[in-house]
């Protein structure tokens, strides 16, 4: 196993290039100041990005066409999901926020038998803990 997403597991494709990628980025403001420079000020941190190209294989238990309609139902409901590594460790949440699907192989019925999945995320947060509490709070 490479990853989990949800709960749809992945192999990771052959080539030492492939794995995740991931995006982090702070916010900030610049304060207009009377005859000088603006002052720049740190707001916080933004929500990861997270990007991977992952490999659907037919199997006993399942065909890339279930795991296709499975991506794609969180994609349409916008539920967040897990990301987790193949050795156990979570990533985070995030939400899909693209899905491309190529076809590599498909018998002569026409029924998918491997498919490329590449996927972009974006972490969702749904919990601030602000530093003055010890308890999160749900922002909704």
């Amino acid at each position: 196993m490479f990853c989990q997403v949800g709960d749809i597991i992945f192999e990771r494709e052959n080539s030492p290039e492939n794995g995740y990628r991931r995006a982090l980025s702070a916010h900030y403001t610049d304060s207009p100041r009377l005859g000088n420079k603006d002052k720049t000020i740190y707001t916080g941190l933004g929500l990861d990005d997270l990007s991977t190209s992952l490999i659907l294989n037919a199997t006993q238990n399942t065909t890339p066409e279930k795991e296709i309609q499975k991506l794609e139902d969180y994609l349409e409901s916008g539920k967040p999901v897990n990301f987790v590594l193949g050795n156990g460790r979570l990533v985070g949440r995030y939400t899909i926020r693209a899905m491309t699907v190529d076809i590599l192989s498909a018998n002569t019925k026409g029924d998918i038998k491997r498919a490329r999945v590449s996927l972009d995320f974006k972490e969702f947060v749904n919990k601030i803990k602000r530093k003055w509490e010890d308890e999160e709070w749900s922002a909704s």
